[in-house]
């Protein structure tokens, strides 16, 4: 007969509120963390410079049909409105 060794079996349950221990105890540096970061961030977005550019290129046919000037703006828009 072979002798069965007793295993203390755990749980598989997940304990949120341990998991989450470490972060409820460092409470106050996870805020002061926040608020420099939100202040770096606020501070990097409204005093930088900005720098953009959009250009854009209306291209339309000389054709015209019978809803006149505005064929070539709808064919642009993908609206096909020959009929």
């Amino acid at each position: 007969m072979k002798k069965k060794s007793n295993y203390l079996i755990e749980e598989d349950d997940i304990d949120f509120k341990e998991l989450f221990q470490p972060l409820f105890s460092n409470l106050n540096f996870l805020k002061k963390v926040l608020f420099i970061s939100l202040l770096i961030g606020f501070f990097s977005a409204f005093f930088s410079n900005k720098q953009y550019e959009s250009s854009i290129v209306f291209s339309v046919d000389g054709t015209s049909n019978s809803v006149g000037n505005f064929g070539g703006i709808a064919a642009l828009t993908g609206i096909n409105l020959s009929s």
